[in-house]
């Protein structure tokens, strides 16, 4: 029992740092003055330029001509009381259907920067729904399978993927600390059953990537 309990309070220790940042960041970023730049661009992308569609939290869609990319899409936004209980969390199917409104029919590949939920919980849906291909670390490709998605690409610092006319450099990243601490920073998925609670989307081995696309060139990174 003592075995448990140590777990159970490491958990809910991680749970709250995260709750705590997201709560920081949520009231004192700032976000409302700034609403009308989410989604906002209706038009369709310029013959040679690049449409960019901020998703929300990290996530943003690249289109080029009738190829699209997605990068962290989520669209569930899981209430922050469940996260600072450890409570078991799933996709907010109402929500994740609003959000693919906006989102192309189609799309080449979502790339995953790391983990967590409030960057992987949906991706599982996104890649059925849209036939995208899931290019991610090792870690989020097994947490994005136990959770339903039919298969991943695993990439780490140093590898390139061409797919249609984008060019993706994975390059090396650090997850930003809260309170001194990394939530959820196991880099290994230590359960063979579903992620289930917020603690169980871990952070894993976290990356950040080069898109070049159209003469352009995209960094993406994440807090």
């Amino acid at each position: 029992m003592q075995r448990f309990d140590r777990i159970d309070r490491k958990r809910l220790k991680g749970a709250l740092l995260l709750f705590l940042g997201f709560s920081t960041q949520a009231f004192s970023a700032g976000l409302n003055p700034y609403a009308h730049l989410t989604v906002n661009d209706s038009r369709p992308a310029p013959r040679d330029g690049v449409r960019v569609t901020y998703l929300g939290t990290n996530g943003y869609q690249f289109e080029i001509k009738d190829h699209a990319l997605l990068v962290d899409p989520y669209f569930s936004r899981v209430n922050l009381l469940s996260i600072a209980l450890g409570s078991r969390i799933q996709p907010d199917n109402p929500r994740v259907a609003e959000g693919m409104r906006h989102l192309a029919p189609k799309a080449d590949a979502i790339l995953v920067t790391h983990g967590h939920f409030d960057y992987l919980l949906d991706v599982p849906i996104l890649t059925s729904k849209t036939q995208a291909r899931l290019i991610a670390p090792p870690s989020a490709v097994d947490l994005a399978k136990r959770a339903g998605t039919s298969s991943g690409d695993v990439v780490t610092a140093g590898d390139v993927r061409r797919i249609g006319p984008w060019k993706i450099r994975v390059l090396p990243a650090m997850h930003d600390r809260l309170f001194g601490k990394v939530p959820f920073d196991q880099r290994q998925v230590r359960s063979s059953s579903p992620p289930q609670r917020p603690a169980d989307w871990i952070c894993g081995e976290p990356l950040a990537f080069l898109i070049q696309v159209g003469g352009q060139r995209i960094y993406i990174d994440f807090w």
